[in-house]
């Protein structure tokens, strides 16, 4: 299925206190795979999709369940 990032997972990285910058670095170093921060942008207005593997890594990262940050269509 086709995979967004919902309005709560830019939420939950600002009450962090991470910039996306650090939230790219972040979620490279976690996952093996370079996230630039264009790429967390696109995600947080909706205008990239997430893989399920990233997704996976994204609530790790966030301590979330992944049902609270992710939809499975653009709203």
């Amino acid at each position: 299925s086709i995979l967004y990032a919902n309005p709560k997972m830019a939420e939950m990285r600002r009450n962090r206190g991470w910039t996306q910058e650090q939230f790219a670095d972040l979620l490279s170093l976690e996952s093996g795979t370079e996230v630039s921060l264009s790429t967390v942008q696109k995600w947080e207005v909706r205008g990239r999709t997430i893989a399920a593997p990233m997704a996976l890594e994204i609530a790790k990262a966030l301590n979330a369940p992944v049902r609270d940050i992710i939809d499975q269509e653009r709203q």
